[in-house]
């Protein structure tokens, strides 16, 4: 299910549809769905909303864009062979600048 989200979303973005945004949350969905971790998944489930909103309400370009695609393919990869750790590093690093950016809007 995380690659299939991966691929809705690339797709989305390559067509330029609106779509993107909800292949995008449904992608950190899936993975916490496969984290088996009910906590995380309920919680991503509580702020699939906001977290859609946010996103909907947030300009990407294109190139912002792409350096998702990116950043999503070194996460599921990280899943796919099993290296937790790099998972979590390559979800640190996909974060972070969207955790920045919040951060300076709340100021």
């Amino acid at each position: 299910y995380i690659a299939e989200a991966m691929d809705r979303y690339e797709n989305a973005v390559l067509e330029k549809s609106d779509t993107a945004v909800v292949h995008n949350v449904s992608f950190h969905i899936a993975i916490a769905a496969a984290s088996h971790n009910h906590v995380l998944h309920l919680i991503m489930k509580i702020l699939e909303e906001v977290i859609y909103e946010i996103q909907t309400n947030t300009s990407f370009t294109q190139e912002e864009k792409q350096t998702v695609i990116k950043s999503h393919r070194l996460i599921y990869e990280a899943i796919a062979s099993g290296d937790a750790e790099a998972a979590a590093n390559a979800m640190h690093v996909h974060l972070g600048p969207f955790l920045k950016l919040r951060q300076s809007n709340l100021r």
